[in-house]
């Protein structure tokens, strides 16, 4: 019996020998594409949410009047950026990047790290993104904010979310287009998530 648990021991010792650490486990592939799925899903969930906006508030409880969409668009454009964020980190992992290579959270340049080639109005919706992620969707301005910066963001919002109408007499008129909603957002996240090798990680 000793020497049963003696070879016992042994064997389990090689294992934890053997395995990936806590840190390699969780840096696999899959855990980054798992966690930008999450978030993809938490963007959906808070559409719908908007999308049942006074239904959602009162079972809520947020009182009278409360609104949803307003309280909610900017959250929803920050988990989008999140679940595009992660979706791409997810395919540069199972590239072998490490995260000293994508230790930031702009988005074009994780673009041009896949080495893909995107149109500039698909560049625009990453930049009010990953704006909306750093700080939009959080907090009310930027770090060492500058006027130029607000200003900036508004301008980029103004020309991602809406487009021109034909004028009328003379006065420019804008209108949204869609540009964030949910199925055109999935479609924009499923572009990127096809990227990610699925049968790479099942030979892995």
């Amino acid at each position: 019996m000793d020497a049963e648990a003696s070879d016992d021991d042994q064997s389990i010792e090689a294992w934890f020998a053997a395995r990936s650490t806590l840190l390699e486990d969780r840096n696999h592939p899959n855990h980054w594409f798992n966690r930008a799925s999450d978030l993809r899903a938490s963007a959906g969930a808070v559409w719908i949410g908007m999308e049942a906006d006074r239904v959602s508030a009162e079972r809520l409880n947020l009182g009278s009047g409360f609104s949803m969409g307003v309280a909610c668009t900017p959250v929803y454009y920050m988990l989008c950026g999140l679940a595009l964020e992660l979706i791409m980190k997810a395919r540069l992992v199972q590239l072998g990047y490490t995260d000293k290579q994508f230790g930031h959270h702009k988005l074009e340049k994780l673009v041009d790290q896949l080495q893909i080639v995107i149109q500039e109005e698909e560049r625009r919706l990453l930049r009010f993104y990953e704006a909306s992620m750093v700080w939009a969707g959080r907090y009310p301005l930027p770090r060492n904010a500058t006027e130029q910066q607000v200003l900036d963001f508004w301008r980029l919002a103004g020309d991602v979310l809406t487009e021109a109408v034909p004028e009328i007499t003379g006065i420019e008129l804008r209108r949204g287009n869609d540009a964030t909603s949910w199925e055109n957002f999935h479609a924009l996240w499923k572009k990127y998530a096809a990227l990610f090798d699925l049968d790479e990680n099942r030979k892995s």
